[in-house]
């Protein structure tokens, strides 16, 4: 509270009180403002040290009335670690400042696991900036973001960028960016300490506003010497003289405490509070961003957020709009820092562990585990991270959780099974087989009672879970893991029961056995619960198990469904999503597209090479399926090149048996048994072909022409047609002859 009236600043009436302060606001900067608004200039970069003024003029540009676009502003943190979270940041910050629907695009592209930053969410970042009209984005604290992979997606965005739209680049660093070209053009407009520094009239003016009085020439003059325009000490040096009435004592404390002035500046922040509030601001330095609730919460204490100018005078930089969330002014969080290591070293992993408690709490586990870390607290962190990974590995924030895991250390991964867990699944979304298996035996040596923080049903459910879902240890543990996760994960509202049964179905139609598969996909499709990309793997494979029991329409229709989930949730392009446009060649293939069909099919192999090593299982069954096709187009060629590739694939697993080498070796001998036959005399129209793919089913004729909707007269004249066609007696006799000839499986 402020003092009562008739007291004099600093002293206490009635009990402790903090001291009324007279504001030092920052002094208006019109020129540098002008850079920022107006010229040719797409990117704006402000390089300089601590306290040269660069929130300060982004806080200013916030509020300039001759700002003439939309300003979002983004704040980066160290716990920027990938692309992702990078982007996710600017288009979240962007998208409150310009609402509009583009923004959603972007945001579900980056929810990919795999987000094709080139092409898509690039091209949809840019598709949103034309649609908004031109916005200005503001990006502070650029050199806490390390990753050079998000220095390369910032400056490709930059890049591609359209034109009237502006950004501002503020780093303590030389921003890494490739920005050469905007250079030469002369669209990069490069601020440093030189244009950052005030003037003597700035200088002037700052001195007024404190002390109410103006400056004597030779003071502003002596302080300009002294601080070199550096705002920061000019700052400081107007809250000094408004309590001084020797500026010579002022000048002389700055000229012996150059190269010090933030220990002058916590110094004098800390002597205007009390002793319970100056304690209560050291400790709220271990918080890179804060509010007043969580002030109180972590450090036991109040600041005097409310009061008049508080904001100013504690040196804190707001947030949002609303004066909710706050960070510290770096150069004074580093003394703070400093301070409280020194006078409270003990109670430092204190403060962490309670904020990691706070923010979990509050619902952001990711800053919570950041605190767990610094706290030293390798269970709490490990048990959040456990919790916490598979929102970011569904979402693509894979090198999150990788930096998670390297703060956590392999000692303590292996001493805790949920952590384990997480481990094994980043490793396996890398393609890193041999630790996904280190890890898995990690967790089964450390034990875990009752479900994990992931929401799987126990332990072993985790890890049969990875192992079906991946199949790394072969064919045999992959069936053997998928039937025990689908026993485990019998909670149909569960996000990993969908899970367990998209792998149980996927076993089945590896084994050749579609018809088992369809009850167990259909489950997982269904699942209330289910992802975006379980319910697309789902639909994928039910199409092809529907073309392969003699059901084109449902097939077609089952991949239409998976194709719009894959555009619904912007998953074009995934290694995950690859058996769609798979599922869409068969059918083609059905129809005798057979360019389609291989179109399609190298589709969906570039689409898994996109993350090597991630699973060989879709592999191999993209290899069959297109190997399949290219038997029906009479390529026995690169049939046969195809089907090596899928038994290399096979053969590199610890297991190298099972039904789908079976199946691989049966396509090999019908594809050279057709090689040696004769072609038909004449060649099969597109509904003839199609016509051949029901016939192994046990639909009759009457049958096949309802579901087709032609009449039964139809059938039977393309009926007819065929075993003309095929030289054969009759339907059992085509059949045989379609599949020496490679027409059917």
């Amino acid at each position: 509270m402020p003092p009562a009236a008739g007291d004099e600043p600093g002293e206490e009436s009635g009990g402790e009180r903090w001291r009324a302060p007279v504001v030092v606001r920052p002094v208006a900067r019109p020129d540098l403002l002008a850079w920022v608004n107006a010229g040719p200039a797409k990117v704006v970069c402000v390089v300089a040290g601590a306290g040269w003024g660069k929130s300060t003029l982004i806080d200013q540009w916030r509020t300039d009335p001759g700002r003439a676009v939309p300003l979002a502003v983004m704040n980066a943190d160290r716990w920027t670690a990938d692309p992702v979270e990078f982007l996710s940041r600017i288009v979240a910050a962007l998208a409150a400042a310009a609402p509009g629907p583009e923004w959603e695009v972007a945001a579900r592209l980056l929810g990919r696991q795999n987000p094709d930053m080139d092409g898509a969410v690039l091209p949809a970042l840019c598709r949103a900036f034309a649609g908004t009209g031109p916005v200005a984005l503001a990006i502070d604290d650029l050199h806490l973001v390390t990753n050079p992979a998000c220095h390369v997606v910032l400056a490709a965005l930059i890049d591609r960028m359209p034109a009237g739209n502006r950004f501002l680049l503020a780093s303590r660093k030389t921003v890494p960016l490739a920005l050469g070209r905007l250079r030469a053009a002369g669209r990069l407009v490069e601020l440093g300490p030189r244009q950052l520094s005030l003037d003597v009239g700035q200088v002037a003016e700052l001195i007024a506003a404190a002390t109410g009085t103006a400056p004597a020439e030779d003071v502003v003059t002596g302080i300009l010497q002294v601080t070199e325009g550096w705002g920061a000490a000019v700052f400081l040096a107007a809250r000094l003289l408004r309590d001084s009435s020797a500026p010579d004592l002022v000048l002389a404390r700055l000229a012996s405490a150059h190269g010090h002035v933030a220990e002058l500046f916590a110094e004098e922040v800390l002597s205007g509070l009390t002793a319970d509030q100056a304690r209560t601001l050291t400790r709220s330095a271990v918080l890179d961003r804060f509010s007043s609730a969580m002030v109180q919460a972590v450090a036991g204490g109040e600041l005097p957020l409310a009061e008049p100018g508080a904001v100013g005078e504690l040196f804190l930089v707001p947030l949002d709009i609303d004066g909710r969330w706050f960070r510290h002014h770096h150069l004074l969080q580093a003394v703070l820092q400093r301070r409280l290591e020194q006078a409270e070293p003990a109670e430092v992993p204190a403060l962490h562990r309670r904020a990691a408690e706070w923010l979990r709490h509050d619902g952001r586990p990711s800053e919570a585990i950041g605190h767990a870390l610094a706290a030293g607290d390798a269970p709490v962190a490990a048990e959040l991270i456990g919790a916490g990974y598979p929102v970011l590995l569904n979402t693509g924030r894979r090198e999150t959780v990788l930096a998670w895991l390297k703060g956590l250390g392999e000692e303590a991964i292996a001493a805790n099974a949920p952590a384990a867990i997480a481990a094994a699944w980043t490793a396996a979304l890398g393609g890193d087989r041999a630790a996904v298996g280190q890890y898995l035996a990690a967790a089964e040596r450390a034990g875990y009672p009752g479900p994990l923080p992931d929401g799987t049903r126990s332990l072993e459910s985790a890890i049969a879970m990875v192992r079906a879902m991946f199949g790394f240890d072969g064919f045999a543990v992959m069936a053997e893991s998928a039937r025990a996760a689908a026993e485990w994960e019998n909670d149909a509202t569960s996000p990993w029961h969908a899970m367990a049964c998209l792998t149980l179905g996927h076993v089945h139609y590896l084994s050749g056995e579609p018809q088992q598969a369809m009850t167990h996909l259909e489950a997982g499709f269904s699942a209330q619960a289910a992802m975006p990309l379980i319910r697309i793997g789902a639909s994928a494979l039910l199409a092809l198990c529907h073309h392969d029991l003699g059901h084109p329409d449902q097939a077609e229709q089952l991949a239409e469904v998976a194709d719009r989930l894959v555009a619904d949730y912007a998953l074009q392009g995934s290694p995950q999503a690859a058996l769609v446009p798979a599922a869409r060649a068969v059918i083609a293939a059905g129809r005798a597209d057979f360019a389609a069909a291989a179109e399609l099919l190298a589709t969906a192999h570039t689409q898994r090479q996109s993350v090597p090593g991630i699973s060989p299982w879709p592999d191999v069954l993209i290899l069959v399926l297109h190997a399949r096709v290219r038997i029906a187009a009479g390529d026995h060629k690169a049939a046969n090149q195809l089907l090596d590739d899928a038994e290399a694939l096979v053969r590199r697993l610890p297991d190298a048996q099972g039904p789908h080498l079976e199946r691989i070796d049966h396509l090999r001998r019908r594809s050279h048994a057709a090689a040696r036959r004769p072609d038909p005399l004449e060649p099969l129209s597109a509904a003839e072909v199609a016509l051949v793919q029901v016939l192994p089913t046990r639909l009759t004729l009457v049958e096949i022409a309802r579901e087709r909707g032609v009449s039964i007269n139809t059938v039977k004249t393309q009926a007819r047609a065929v075993y003309r066609k095929l030289g054969a007696d009759g339907r059992d006799s085509a059949v045989e002859i379609a599949r020496r000839q490679g027409l059917i499986p």
